[in-house]
């Protein structure tokens, strides 16, 4: 089993922002071992120290063997959140279910001013993680591997067109 603990101890304390908590939940409890049927959470709890411009906070997913698979900032989908005020704050991320195939992934925390200053860049502050995918999952060949990362959750629709008489 690989270990929910920071790769960084923390809290992390920085002239512009201090690290205070970051950890990966499923179900409520802090864990490591992510079953990919159920939604799963990152959670960060930071204080900025000074007004930041164009600040976003967020993850970067990698995984053990073909690098970055994806990545999620606060401002990706609220551009309100990029001026960030000096406060202490908690960020929460719901992972939907079924993204995950098998496998380890490092989920690498960001923080930055785009075009600015990487805050966060040499302290490498990563959590790992190991996803299961669920029994019912190509349950016909399970001993089935794979080189990919991402599931695609919507089954195929199979519609007959034309009939061959034999």
């Amino acid at each position: 089993m690989i270990s929910s603990q920071s790769s960084q101890s923390l809290p992390l304390v920085t002239p512009e922002i201090s690290v205070l908590d970051f950890q990966i939940t499923q179900d409520g409890i802090q864990t490591d071992d992510i079953e990919s049927d159920r939604p799963w959470h990152v959670q960060i709890r930071y204080q900025v120290n000074m007004r930041l411009p164009d600040f976003r906070i967020g993850v970067f997913v990698i995984s053990s063997i073909s690098g970055v698979t994806s990545r999620s900032l606060t401002t990706d989908w609220n551009h309100g959140l990029d001026d960030a005020l000096p406060g202490t704050y908690l960020a929460t991320l719901e992972v939907t279910e079924f993204l995950l195939m098998n496998g380890k992934y490092d989920i690498l925390l960001h923080a930055s001013s785009y075009g600015i200053c990487d805050y966060l860049d040499r302290f490498k502050i990563s959590l790992s993680i190991e996803c299961r995918l669920p029994m019912s999952f190509n349950e016909r060949h399970q001993s089935e591997t794979f080189d990919s990362h991402v599931l695609i959750r919507r089954p195929w629709t199979v519609i007959q067109t034309d009939t061959i008489s034999r």
